[in-house]
């Protein structure tokens, strides 16, 4: 983290307090340039947490920069350096400078239109006929059902966009 004499365009227009701190997602943008340049026909797939620089700026950073270690949330992103994976939200704004988006959604939206329900459905019908056993088969019939929960949780997994570019 460190002031920026001569910000990057990315931040051009971007009204924030002094003091705000904001991600300059340059390589992200030049890997999404790299990849749509490669890519003759298909789709481009990008799923995380999103929001705008703008919206970034103004809120605390420990919001939209987060840790994790060992699967659970990490400490202080500067101490104990390679002992954590570190990770921020996308900056949609900055993406879209490369190239707006063809799709946006949630990652409800985008399971859910990709089968989700219909796999959800059959694990309730499964956990119903063979709960009363026990047996592996009614375990990962629930446990379907409370993956799913979780990937669609607008406060956890749920959270995450995803960006789709079509090409060709």
């Amino acid at each position: 983290l460190v002031p920026l004499d001569h910000p990057p365009q990315a931040l051009a227009g971007i009204d924030a307090a002094p003091g705000s701190r904001v991600p300059v997602q340059e390589q992200a943008a030049a890997w999404l340039a790299d990849v749509l340049a490669l890519v003759e026909r298909g789709r481009v797939v990008a799923v995380d947490y999103a929001s705008t620089t703008a919206a970034m700026a103004s809120r605390p950073v420990g919001e939209w920069l987060r840790t994790y270690r060992a699967h659970e949330r990490g400490g202080d992103p500067v101490v104990a350096p390679g002992s954590q994976d570190i990770t921020v939200e996308l900056a949609l704004d900055q993406l879209a400078a490369v190239r707006p988006p063809d799709r946006d959604r949630s990652q409800a939206e985008f399971l859910r239109e990709h089968g989700l329900g219909a796999l959800v459905e059959e694990g309730r019908r499964l956990w119903a006929e063979r709960a009363h056993l026990g047996d592996l088969a009614a375990i990962r019939a629930r446990s379907r059902i409370t993956e799913a929960e979780a990937l669609c949780d607008p406060t956890g997994l749920g959270a995450f966009r995803v960006l789709e570019w079509v090409v060709g």
